[in-house]
C-alpha cells in the first residue's frame, strides 16, 4: 500500500488484525482474506465523500455507503444504536467455504451470533455468517460475490397537510386545543435564517439532514459525552427534518437588514461582549442570562437545542402558556385584544399578544430588554424597531 490512504489503511488493519490473531490465523490458513472493514458514521455518503477527497479512495460504483482505499474496501454503515465513540463495527473475511469455517469455529468455542444466511436488504445472494471475536469485536464471514446490504436512509421533512375531512380539537371555551407535551428534537440543526449557499435549495437530502444534525451534537461537546445528547443519531427516535431554515417568510429566508440606528447597538453589544470574555467575570452581572439560567431569550426560547427540547403547552380561556424544558421559563400569551403593557416594562421576553388565524396561533411580541439575545444581533434588532416606532 502507498500514500496517504495506504496509511489509513494499515493504521485500521494492523491493530484490528492483531487484536483477532487467535481467530483469523487460522482462517487465512484456509483460504479466507480480508474483504472489507465496516465503519459506523451518521452518514454514509458524506464519509465517502470525505474519504474521497481528503484520502484519494475511490466510492465504489452504484454503492453510495463504500469506498476503496488501496484495494481495501470501506463499508460505510449508519449509526443505528447509543454510543458515546464511532468507528469500526465489524471487519469482514471473505471464505472459499463458508459452512465449513463456521463449523469449525463453533467446534472451537467460538460464539456463532446469526447465520450463515443471506440478510436482508442484501445486494446479492452471497451468504454471510457472525461470529464474536476478542474483546467483543464483531467478525463478518462472507461468502465471495458479497457486496454488503442496501440501507434506506428516511428523513423527516417539514410538517405534512391534515388529511381531508380533519377537525383540529377544541378546548371547552371554543379555542383550538394545542395541549400536549411536544418535543423539537427533530428540528434540531435547522438554523434561524437561510444560509447563502442554500438559496434555492427548497429541502436537504436526508444525508445532509444526518450531516447537519451530527455536526450540531460534535460542536455541543463540552460538557457530556454523545450518549447524553437527546438528539444524538440512533438515540432520539425522530429522523431529522429536512427544513432549510427556520425563517420562511420573507421567501429569502433571512431577517431585514439592520438600519443605521441597528447597526451601531450590534457594534455596541459586539465591544461589549468582547471586554467581558477579555477577563475573568467580576460577578454574575458579567455572565449572560443563558448561564446563569434566567432565559434563553426569543426566539432563542423557541430554538431547539441538543438537550431539553421538551416544550408543554397548558391552556385557558383567552390565554396560552408555553413552560419549555430548557430553564424552565414560561411564556404566557393572551389570545384575546388587550392593551400592551406599560412602556417602561421590559420583560425579558417581551410583552406577547395572540390571536388566532383559523387554527393557527400568531403572536406579536414588542418591549424586549434587549438584554436577552439569541445571537448578537438579536437584541440590537428589538431595540432598532422600536427605535423607528418612536420615531414616527
Amino acid at each position: 500500500m502507498t500514500g496517504r490512504s495506504g496509511e489509513v489503511a494499515r493504521m485500521i488493519t494492523a491493530p484490528a488484525l492483531a487484536l483477532l490473531a487467535s481467530l483469523a490465523l487460522p482462517l487465512l490458513a484456509r483460504g479466507a482474506t480480508l474483504h472489507h472493514v465496516q465503519i459506523s458514521t451518521p452518514s454514509p455518503t458524506e464519509a465517502v465523500r470525505w474519504y474521497e477527497r481528503h484520502l484519494d479512495c475511490q466510492p465504489v460504483e452504484s454503492r453510495p455507503d463504500a469506498a476503496v482505499c488501496d484495494g481495501l474496501e470501506l463499508a460505510f454503515a449508519a449509526q443505528t444504536t447509543l454510543g458515546s465513540t464511532q468507528g469500526t463495527a465489524h471487519l469482514a473475511f471473505e471464505v472459499p467455504d463458508l459452512d465449513g469455517v463456521v463449523r469449525q469455529l463453533g467446534a472451537a468455542g467460538v460464539e456463532l451470533q446469526a447465520g450463515p444466511s443471506v440478510p436482508a436488504n442484501a445486494r446479492t445472494g452471497a451468504r454471510r455468517a457472525v461470529v464474536l471475536g476478542p474483546d467483543s469485536v464483531t467478525v463478518a464471514l462472507v461468502e465471495p460475490g458479497f457486496a454488503g446490504t442496501e440501507q434506506p436512509v428516511v428523513a423527516g421533512g417539514a410538517a405534512s397537510e391534515p388529511p381531508d375531512g380533519y377537525k383540529a380539537p377544541r378546548t371547552p371555551c371554543g379555542e383550538p386545543d394545542l395541549q400536549g407535551v411536544w418535543t423539537a428534537n427533530a428540528a434540531h440543526g435547522i438554523p434561524l435564517e437561510r444560509p447563502q449557499e442554500l438559496v434555492d435549495v427548497e429541502a436537504l437530502t436526508p444525508e445532509q439532514a444526518e450531516a447537519r444534525r451530527e455536526r450540531g451534537t460534535l460542536g455541543s461537546i463540552w460538557g457530556y459525552e454523545r450518549e447524553w445528547r437527546d438528539t444524538t443519531l440512533g438515540y432520539d427516535k425522530m429522523t431529522p427534518s429536512t427544513q432549510v431554515a427556520m425563517i420562511f417568510d420573507p421567501p429569502d429566508g433571512r431577517l431585514p437588514p439592520l438600519t443605521s440606528t441597528g447597526e451601531r447597538l450590534a457594534q455596541e453589544a459586539q465591544v461589549r461582549r468582547r471586554r467581558l470574555a477579555s477577563r475573568p467575570p467580576a460577578g454574575p452581572e458579567d455572565l449572560s442570562p443563558y448561564v446563569r439560567c434566567i432565559t434563553r431569550g426569543l426566539p432563542g426560547m423557541m430554538m431547539p437545542g441538543i438537550y431539553n427540547n421538551g416544550l408543554q403547552i397548558v391552556q385557558g380561556p383567552g390565554f396560552v402558556a408555553l413552560q419549555k424544558e430548557m430553564i424552565h421559563e414560561t411564556r404566557v400569551v393572551p389570545t384575546q385584544p388587550r392593551e400592551r403593557v406599560g412602556s417602561k416594562l421590559r420583560p425579558w421576553l417581551g410583552d406577547p399578544l395572540g390571536r388566532w388565524e383559523g387554527d393557527s396561533l400568531v403572536v406579536e411580541t414588542q418591549r424586549f430588554n434587549g438584554e436577552s439575545m439569541f445571537n448578537i444581533l438579536s437584541g440590537a434588532r428589538a431595540r432598532d424597531r422600536e427605535a423607528e416606532e418612536a420615531g414616527k
